[in-house]
C-alpha cells in the first residue's frame, strides 16, 4: 500500500475489564468495570494518494485490506485528498465517539 500523507488524526482508548455484569447492562442494571491504562489500543485515521479507497492496516496480526469507500453506507462526500476530508471526520465521530469529545 503506497500512502502520502500529509494529514492524520489518532484515537486510542484504555483496554477496559469487566469484572461482574458484563451482560445486565443492556437490561439497565450496574456492572463493574475498570480502565487498563496500561493497555491502550490506537486507531489512525490518514489521508493517502489513492482516491475512493479505505486501507486498514494491522500490523501486530499481519492483516492488510481495502475497501472502496462506494461501499459504505456514508452519505457525505468522500474525497480522499492531501487534507482529511471534514465532513468524513465528523461522520465518523458522530458514529463511534461519544458525544462532547
Amino acid at each position: 500500500m503506497s500512502s502520502k500523507s500529509s494529514a492524520s488524526v489518532v484515537f486510542s482508548a484504555p483496554a477496559k475489564l469487566i469484572l461482574f455484569g458484563e451482560h445486565v447492562v443492556v437490561y439497565g442494571r450496574t456492572a463493574v468495570a475498570t480502565a487498563l491504562s496500561d493497555y491502550r489500543t490506537y486507531t489512525q485515521i490518514e489521508s493517502c494518494d489513492q482516491a475512493g479507497k479505505i486501507f486498514i492496516v494491522l500490523d501486530k496480526l499481519g492483516v492488510e485490506k481495502s475497501f472502496d469507500t462506494s461501499a459504505l453506507e456514508y452519505s457525505g462526500n468522500i474525497t480522499l485528498s492531501p487534507s482529511l476530508d471534514v465532513s468524513l471526520v465528523s461522520w465518523i465521530q458522530s458514529k463511534f465517539l461519544p458525544e462532547g469529545i
